[in-house]
């Protein structure tokens, strides 16, 4: 970063930390990797302003393109119950 963006300062990297013992990747024989299709993840608070139904609603049109594709959504909120029907 002091190299390319010419930041004239000290910078210290803080790498995330992640327990590999209990965190390891899934085997690639996992039948969630090995599906096919492509795969959509949102992982977010589960509240109107959010737009979820949106997302919900467009795999419709999705599906029309690539029927096995698949959304995930994961969260809690207000809205879940009502997400859940759609």
């Amino acid at each position: 970063m002091i190299k390319e963006l010419k930041v004239n300062r000290n910078i210290k990297i803080i790498h995330v930390g992640v327990d590999t013992q209990i965190f390891k990747p899934l085997s690639s024989k996992s039948k969630f990797l090995c599906d096919r299709g492509f795969k959509i993840l949102t992982v977010a608070r589960l509240h109107k302003y959010k737009g979820l139904e949106y997302l919900i609603n467009a795999m419709k049109i999705v599906i029309k393109d690539e029927p096995e594709a698949s959304l995930f959504i994961i969260g809690k909120g207000p809205e879940e119950e009502i997400l859940r029907g759609l």
